[in-house]
């Protein structure tokens, strides 16, 4: 992935990334890059940022400071099958 491309990825995943780390201050029982991994970020509609979580299919909206403001963070980390990679589709 080139540098562009890279920085254009973290800056979608901020949001996620700040709402996992405002959940792991609270309740630092789970690994919070594990959980990252299960999400797919869908698309922005003005400052909310939608996600997919990759298992469940369920949604969740985050606002640009980390708030969810629809849906809910799901915190468990579901292992990917060994017979694939995070870069396969997996649904």
């Amino acid at each position: 992935m080139d540098d562009q491309l890279r920085q254009l990825n973290e800056r979608f995943f901020d949001p996620l990334l700040i709402s996992l780390t405002l959940e792991f201050i609270k309740n630092p029982t789970f690994n919070r890059d594990d959980v990252i991994d299960n999400y797919m970020f869908m698309h922005r509609s003005s400052n909310q940022y939608a996600y997919k979580h990759v298992w469940t299919r369920e949604y969740v909206c985050i606002d640009e400071i980390g708030n969810v403001v629809r849906g809910k963070l799901n915190l468990n980390a579901y292992a990917y099958p060994s017979s694939l990679t995070k870069e396969e589709d997996v649904g």
